[in-house]
């Protein structure tokens, strides 16, 4: 085989790589990570759906240093409850063994949101602290990006 390939022509040698290996290699790359962008994907549509910031919950951190305040009495969700549900159905159904990267940060960051539906009794609560999951910037460390969080942020992976 080695010797064929050194028997082509340096055009040829060139032409081979680039019509079927790179091709091949990208298509590679687009199956191993359709399943993180998936997940993104379920997360972005979701957070399409919240409230914009000036409309949501209100927190402060007037009470103790280390504990935040949530107002959620001026907060306009526009989320049905259906909606909240078939979100949870969908983060409770999706195939976290197509995860190929970072598949134990995805599972537990789903599982949290999850939780966070399922336990609290009040929906406004528990959109807020998901939104504040989502949009805050000391959580976003937290967020199982790809490639990193500064990475993640600018191809909205």
């Amino acid at each position: 085989m080695i010797e064929y390939w050194n028997a082509l022509s340096e055009g040829w040698q060139i032409g081979i790589v680039f019509s079927i290996i790179i091709p091949v290699l990208i298509s590679l790359g687009h199956l191993l990570t359709k399943a993180n962008r998936d997940f993104f994907k379920l997360l972005n549509e979701f957070h399409k759906k919240l409230p914009p910031k000036y409309k949501g919950a209100k927190e402060s951190h007037d009470t103790l240093p280390l504990m935040k305040h949530v107002d959620t009495t001026n907060m306009k969700l526009n989320l049905t409850t259906q909606e909240i549900d078939a979100f949870y159905k969908e983060l409770e159904i999706f195939n976290y063994n197509r995860v190929f990267f970072k598949r134990k940060e995805i599972q537990s960051y789903s599982n949290n949101i999850q939780r966070i539906i399922r336990t609290s009794q009040w929906e406004k609560l528990a959109i807020s602290v998901i939104q504040s999951l989502l949009e805050d910037e000391s959580y976003q460390r937290n967020k199982p990006y790809l490639f990193g969080v500064r990475i993640g942020k600018v191809i909205g992976f």
